[in-house]
């Protein structure tokens, strides 16, 4: 509802719903049906959850945990620790505007960009969050050295923070490798036009949303 205007109508119907989201699931899991780029294929997957909005309440919370778990299964994270709600939130009117350009106008370009976008901006985020964890952890144990000196423990700083050592350095060096995937989301948002991606990747394997109606 905006101003009590209704501004979107999700399908209806416990058939219906349970239909539409039958075929999402195919869409994520099924490479032979759709091997689009994981980001690309992320930004589909979240309007088109959004746009089936099976819960009646909660779907944007569900469907934000949807991208880290999606980048999980793809192998782009080994771990859950990009916070791409941080983004979404910040820029929560550029989102719902995109999102409604795509039901009511089929505009997809800037959608997959902003999304593509996004990942490649909290990734840089979370990456110099590791950094400086990683730093303080560092610190800790120098100066927890110098204060406790023949009483010091690795384990109990390692107890402070929660992760050893070696977790931290494996989620920083073996993570880094696919966090910089992530980062040349940027560049390749930049050089990309959406009709390239249609013609190239979309093919005629996704159906788009025509105006006002749902996708799948």
């Amino acid at each position: 509802m905006n101003n009590n205007k209704v501004v979107y109508t999700p399908p209806e119907g416990k058939k219906v719903i349970r239909d539409k989201l039958s075929k999402l699931e195919i869409f994520i899991n099924d490479s032979a049906f759709s091997d689009l780029d994981p980001l690309i294929k992320m930004a589909l997957i979240h309007y088109q959850f959004e746009a089936i909005h099976p819960f009646s309440d909660g779907n944007g919370r569900t469907g934000r945990i949807l991208n880290i778990l999606y980048l999980i299964q793809q192998e782009l994270l080994g771990l859950p620790v990009l916070y791409l709600s941080h983004y979404i939130i910040q820029k929560k009117p550029d989102y719902y505007r995109l999102i409604k350009s795509i039901t009511e106008e089929n505009n997809w370009e800037e959608w997959v960009l902003f999304v593509v976008n996004g990942v490649a901006t909290t990734a840089e985020m979370t990456l110099q969050k590791i950094k400086d964890i990683l730093e303080l952890k560092i610190n800790t144990e120098i100066n927890a050295k110098e204060v406790l000196k023949s009483s010091y423990s690795k384990e109990l700083v390692d107890l402070l923070f929660r992760v050893s050592s070696d977790s931290l350095n494996s989620l920083f060096t073996v993570g880094f490798k696919r966090f910089q995937m992530l980062f040349n989301a940027r560049l390749f948002a930049s050089l990309c036009k959406f009709s390239v991606f249609r013609n190239s990747f979309f093919g005629n394997k996704i159906k788009f949303p025509q105006s006002g109606k749902h996708c799948i």
